[in-house]
């Protein structure tokens, strides 16, 4: 869930940055992919206190919410509300502080699998290995270099340490056979 602070944050960013309102809340949701971003009303901290007058409607909204057993989809107070001012009463009562608003996002998060890798060349010195890969071979005897005595490491942190590209490491992986 998004708290009101959040969502306030994300629409200060995009008035002050100039960028469009998806960008600047895409900043504070959390990771993933989002399926959908449900927003929510329940009855505020005022609700009790409050003395000021309300019109009709007004309190038939707030009467629709506190009949639910906690907060309620904004979607489901349309169906039930057709009115063109909906979204500007309920910007008011919030104002009030009679009722909250947040939403919920929905995502998914994929499972990220890491590569790991190590040298396999067991019975192999390393002069031998050198002579499989070929005397010219720089960037793959560099790549034995490097994993000659580690435990598996990520496949990524290998690239990035030896500067090394996949096809690279694969090859030195086609001429262990």
């Amino acid at each position: 869930m998004i708290g009101k602070d959040l969502i306030d944050l994300s629409m200060w960013m995009s008035e002050e940055y100039l960028s469009p309102y998806l960008d600047s809340l895409q900043t504070v949701l959390p990771p993933g992919n989002f399926k959908e971003v449900k927003s929510y009303i329940s009855i505020g901290e005022e609700y009790g206190c409050y003395k000021g007058e309300l019109n009709s409607f007004e309190k038939d909204i707030l009467d629709f919410i506190l009949n639910q057993e906690k907060e309620i989809d904004l979607d489901l107070i349309r169906e039930n509300f057709k009115d063109k001012n909906l979204i500007k009463t309920i910007k008011y009562l919030e104002n009030l502080n009679l009722i909250n608003s947040s939403l919920k996002v929905e995502t998914t998060i994929e499972k990220n699998n890491e590569k790991y890798i190590s040298l396999v060349y067991e019975d192999l010195s390393y002069k031998e290995i050198v002579e499989k890969l070929g005397k010219r071979s720089y960037k793959q005897i560099e790549i034995v270099d490097y994993l000659m005595g580690l435990e598996p490491i990520p496949l990524k942190t290998l690239m990035k340490t030896t500067n090394a590209s996949l096809s690279t490491i694969k090859t030195v992986e086609k001429k262990k056979d």
